[in-house]
């Protein structure tokens, strides 16, 4: 889903890539299209391309534990690495004995338990020590592929929400230790999503599902019922070209790692464009193919993975 194959094939449906380039000064991103100006600092990075430790091929996942960790899917690699919020190494889940295959994302619950989709291998689940617990997948409709994942608040009951392609182009409900669908659990698989990729949760429970094809946001209240759509494809101020990963901070605001516009967005919770920064490069504040996103509430950082450059990005509103 990371490769170039599948790029050429969404941009040979969906019209040609168009760069649009901003601003950037020192360590500062500057931001503002008619908007209220701010400034995003540039906090650091790390990684290289390699198979050791900081070394990534495809980091195309991003997420951070309850303790502030940094846990990145290492695509190529096979694995997900652990990280201090600084970006020291920690750990590697996964490789050693190998459990996974190619790890699209990777989500974190309060007790220190990792999820990961691992492609047509299901959901893969380990243990706080990194050691592996379980695994599942589904074979629905037809064979699925997981991608995004987000898990409920506790207080309502604690429900793995899985963002599905292929024969459901959509999400389903599980149990987060055994993996069970719940009956009537599937949802969110009505007719407009054609590429479903990410997806994340609201604090008021609303829940948001970025869809690559279409070049859109969809948002769904706490009970699955659509609210609003935002976006279409172009380089634009709340365009997009393949939205791949999504996150929301302390205040409802989403963000949005806008693909092949190698650039971040930023939304209110209603999808009123915010700002954005990022342009095409290997330089700091560029990016090559950003493929997530994460927000840090222990210290509201921004984590991004900036899949083609082969590190992660930190930044600070």
């Amino acid at each position: 889903m990371h490769h170039s194959s599948d790029r050429d094939g969404l941009l040979s449906r969906y019209g040609p890539r168009r760069r649009l380039a901003w601003l950037r000064l020192g360590a500062m991103v500057a931001l503002g299209f008619g908007q209220t100006v701010r400034a995003v600092t540039f906090e650091g990075k790390w990684g290289t391309l390699g198979e050791g430790n900081y070394g990534f091929h495809q980091p195309v996942g991003v997420a951070v534990g309850p303790t502030g960790d940094i846990y990145v899917a290492d695509q190529d690699n096979g694995r997900i690495q652990v990280f201090t919020e600084a970006g020291i190494y920690k750990a590697t889940l996964g490789h050693n004995p190998r459990t996974l295959s190619r790890p699209s994302c990777v989500l974190v619950d309060p007790a220190g338990y990792a999820y990961v989709s691992d492609g047509t291998d299901g959901i893969k689940k380990f243990r706080p020590n990194g050691t592996f617990f379980n695994g599942w997948r589904w074979r629905l409709n037809g064979t699925s592929a997981p991608l995004g994942l987000a898990l409920t608040s506790p207080e309502n009951g604690s429900y793995l929400l899985v963002v599905i392609y292929h024969s459901e182009k959509g999400a389903i409900v599980t149990d987060p230790h055994s993996g069970a669908v719940f009956s009537g659990g599937a949802f969110l698989n009505y007719e407009p999503f054609y590429w479903p990729e990410a997806i994340a949760l609201a604090p008021d429970g609303d829940i948001y599902v970025a869809d690559a094809a279409l070049c859109r946001i969809e948002e769904f209240d706490s009970e699955h019922r659509f609210v609003r759509a935002w976006g279409k494809r172009g380089t634009g101020s709340g365009e997009f070209q393949a939205p791949s990963g999504l996150a929301v901070g302390a205040h409802g605001e989403v963000y949005v790692a806008d693909k092949y516009n190698d650039r971040i967005q930023v939304f209110s919770a209603d999808g009123v464009f915010q700002e954005s920064w990022g342009e095409r490069g290997a330089g700091n504040g560029k990016f090559y193919w950003p493929t997530s996103v994460a927000y840090n509430t222990t210290n509201g950082e921004v984590y991004v993975a900036d899949s083609l450059n082969n590190r992660i990005q930190r930044f600070k509103l």
